[in-house]
């Protein structure tokens, strides 16, 4: 009877949330709208700001100021963080405005990332011609090639479906869709604009670099595009409850959570009661659950720590 009554008292919970929509760069793993004049990099999410910057800070940008690197010896170094884990089963995406300063690439550009374990950029094939890429540990997933004019702003963005597919886009259209070959990885430290390997250093402007734990729509990218700069608001609802927030509603494989009170247990029960799912986020506000387990219906999520604990009802398709 017990346990009956207690899931009763989390549906109640649950009708008191309210549904929102899901705002685009707001729900990104790190967000970085480079726009400082100078001291560190500031991740918007407020978790992952930069320990140490190298680049001309304060140039003209896509969007208001940006970072400028030499190509050379400059970049933007971030610390070891939970944030840059990441499984070969995770959905990832970025995106980011690049600006080539002069076509001299020796061959590879990080945008972010680390080249032994994690990263995007930019490949060059020949004079003018490159490719965006991807890296997890594995083998490289480049795009099909395209040309560019120094000076001129390209918006790239990728979208990785765990390991089955990368996806990338320029200026808002698809490229080309290619199979990765990723493991999982785990950086000491990231980094924009430069690597710890001195031929991948980019020559240019970077500007509003995000990354997400999650699949960007090709809408979503294309408001990227054509929005620099501003909140966009995707079209993944999810629900809210004293600022704990999941996505998306109804949930199929995976239900993201985000500002979670760190240290947090994270449960999921069947409606007799059972406990299912059992996870803590540590000292990260943002959790990934894997439901692939868990058959179609309706289930409670409860997140609880020493001092607070909520239920929400959720549902599997």
């Amino acid at each position: 009877m017990k346990k009956k009554i207690h899931i009763m008292i989390c549906i109640v919970a649950f009708m008191a949330t309210k549904n929102l929509v899901f705002a685009g760069t707001d729900d990104a793993l790190v967000y970085y709208p480079l726009n400082e004049a100078s001291g560190q990099a500031i991740d918007s999410k407020g978790l992952n700001n930069s320990v140490n910057v190298l680049g001309t800070q304060g140039a003209v940008g896509k969007s208001g100021t940006c970072y400028l690197f030499n190509g050379s010896s400059q970049k933007i170094t971030f610390a070891d963080s939970e944030s840059w884990t990441l499984t070969a089963n995770e959905d990832i995406s970025f995106s980011a405005w690049i600006n080539f300063t002069a076509d001299n690439l020796t061959k590879w550009g990080n945008i972010w990332g680390n080249s032994a374990n994690i990263g995007f950029g930019m490949k060059k094939n020949s004079a003018g011609n490159y490719s965006i890429f991807w890296y997890a540990g594995g083998t490289t997933a480049a795009s099909s090639s395209f040309q560019i004019t120094p000076g001129v702003w390209y918006h790239i963005a990728g979208i990785r479906v765990a390991k089955t597919s990368v996806s990338y886009y320029l200026n808002g259209a698809l490229l080309n869709t290619v199979t990765p070959s990723d493991i999982d990885v785990n950086p000491p430290a990231v980094y924009i604009g430069g690597n710890e390997a001195a031929s991948e250093f980019f020559n240019g402007k970077i500007d509003e670099l995000g990354i997400w734990k999650r699949t960007l729509t090709a809408n979503e990218v294309m408001d990227l595009y054509n929005n620099p700069g501003k909140v966009l608001t995707s079209s993944k609802v999810f629900s809210q409850s004293d600022n704990i927030g999941y996505y998306p509603v109804p949930a199929k494989d995976y239900l993201n959570l985000s500002n979670l009170p760190l240290q947090s247990q994270i449960s999921i029960f069947d409606i007799t009661g059972k406990k299912l799912v059992e996870k803590t986020n540590g000292n990260r506000s943002e959790q990934q659950v894997d439901l692939n387990g868990l058959k179609t219906g309706i289930y409670i999520l409860k997140v609880s720590n020493s001092s607070m604990e909520k239920s929400f009802k959720i549902i599997r398709n």
